[in-house]
């Protein structure tokens, strides 16, 4: 019987976003008769335990701050240790500060290393962009980007790779967790009003301020129409943004038209029962899943053009690109509200879409087609028994 290639995931973070959620994506996907999936976390968390919940090991190192020089190559030698006594054949890093502790480690151990690109690169002495940048000293034998538009924006930097593969994120609905009328009534929706949703923290960046705008001048011409703001603020930052966005509802005369769900563990379910999604992040969003998953529920999608969202949604077909501004954002929104018979089509072409491109078995087929030809191809792995 032919042996199981085992892959080390390092991951850099122990609370659940949307990094973690492709992790988690990929360890619920992944072959178990081919892989054996094992994740190292550089801290310890709540995500880490709801990994080891899917029978996956789950070592951890607390790495501290990458300035702790001792601390940080102390952390180096733990995971190459970890690499060579578990006989792990792959490393596979998620975002920039995983693969400096993983690509480091992957070259100290003498096995091959790919750095997934997860967020827009950029050149900067923040603490992320000096991160960034060491990064690109560590050994890899393959660059993954989640969009093209990352890629680009990658290929600009110092000592970066030009060959890299982009590789779109892919999803799979749970089933229905509660119904239309359940998630409506509890929140004063009629069945019949229209409702339009943003999904996502509560950041700046994610332009929570323009969908209330747009909300506002949506209301004057339909007073009727709903809007729901669903998210929370993550590991309980901008915790000062989610207040000023609360008073310019109440600012904008919005208290009875918009409501805020909070962080809610059934989005799924959620998105089933409006009738638009909106995405209006004001920085380009690398790729984002709330795209995918709106077109997944058959909902028309809303995004600003920025970043990965022109390489999910279809424009004009299964919903609209859009400037950052809360007039574009007003305009498209009201465009629907007066038609939604174009509302309808425009949702299921984007389900047609989500079928075709971004399903979680089509990106798995992708990733692990991947790993087979790096195992076999790369002079790390030539002889060497798993």
């Amino acid at each position: 019987m032919k042996s199981k290639s085992k892959i080390l995931y390092v991951q850099a973070a122990a609370e659940r976003g949307g990094v973690e959620t492709i992790l988690l994506n990929y360890l619920k996907g992944l072959d178990r008769e081919r892989f054996e999936p094992h994740v190292f976390f550089t801290c310890d968390g709540p995500f880490r335990r709801e990994v080891e919940e899917l029978g996956v090991p789950v070592p951890f190192f607390d790495c501290g701050q990458v300035r702790e020089v001792s601390r940080t190559v102390k952390a180096i030698r733990t995971i190459a240790d970890y690499v060579q006594q578990h006989d792990i054949a792959l490393v596979h890093n998620h975002g920039d500060k995983a693969h400096f502790y993983g690509g480091f480690a992957a070259s100290l151990a003498h096995v091959p290393a790919i750095h997934h690109l997860h967020g827009v690169p950029s050149v900067s002495f923040s603490r992320d962009g000096v991160i960034g940048l060491l990064s690109l000293l560590a050994a890899r034998e393959h660059t993954w980007a989640v969009s093209e538009a990352v890629a680009r924006e990658f290929r600009k930097l110092p000592l970066a790779d030009q060959q890299v593969q982009v590789l779109h994120n892919g999803i799979r609905l749970p089933p229905p967790q509660a119904s239309e009328q359940d998630w409506r009534a509890q929140y004063g929706v009629r069945p019949d009003q229209f409702l339009v949703a943003l999904f996502a923290r509560l950041q700046r960046w994610k332009g929570i301020h323009l969908f209330i705008e747009a909300a506002a001048q949506v209301a004057k011409r339909y007073p009727d129409v709903c809007f729901w703001i669903v998210g929370g603020s993550l590991f309980g930052l901008e915790e000062d943004y989610a207040k000023d966005c609360r008073e310019l509802v109440v600012k904008l005369g919005l208290e009875k038209n918009l409501k805020f769900l909070g962080h809610c563990n059934q989005v799924y379910s959620v998105m089933e029962t409006v009738d638009v999604v909106v995405n209006a992040s004001i920085n380009p969003d690398p790729f984002p899943t709330v795209v995918l998953e709106g077109m997944a529920c058959g909902k028309p999608v809303i995004a600003t053009n920025l970043g990965g969202a022109p390489e999910a949604i279809a424009a004009e077909q299964t919903g609209f690109l859009i400037p950052p501004s809360s007039e574009a954002l007003a305009d498209s929104i009201l465009q629907l509200v007066a038609d939604r018979q174009r509302s309808l089509a425009m949702g299921q072409a984007g389900y047609h879409r989500y079928n075709q491109e971004f399903t979680l078995d089509k990106m798995m087929d992708s990733v692990q087609k991947m790993y087979a030809q790096m195992l076999k191809s790369s002079p790390l792995t030539q002889g060497k028994t798993r």
